[in-house]
């Protein structure tokens, strides 16, 4: 796994949020969440991958156990940010 930002601004678009993102914090997911956000989840583990999104710029890593969704996509209860600006559909 790339190593992670050692801090990140994250936009959320659709629910216009703006999160700041540590080494240490929670997972995006919840942050997203505690911001005031809605996300649909369900393990919160990475394995169902209901919790998808769309990345509009930025760069993530998911855990090695972790299978990615795809190109442009992350699963923000277990990615981190590897770039200083992430941008996300949600």
């Amino acid at each position: 796994m790339p190593i992670a930002a050692a801090q990140c601004t994250i936009t959320c678009t659709k629910s216009n949020l703006t999160i700041e993102w540590r080494p240490g914090s929670l997972p995006l997911l919840d942050l997203i969440e505690q911001a005031g956000g809605r996300a649909a989840y369900s393990c919160r583990y990475g394995n169902c991958h209901t919790c998808v999104v769309d990345v509009i710029s930025g760069e993530v890593a998911h855990p090695p156990d972790i299978t990615p969704p795809g190109d442009g996509k992350m699963l923000p209860c277990c990615a981190a940010p590897v770039s200083d600006k992430l941008v996300l559909v949600i």
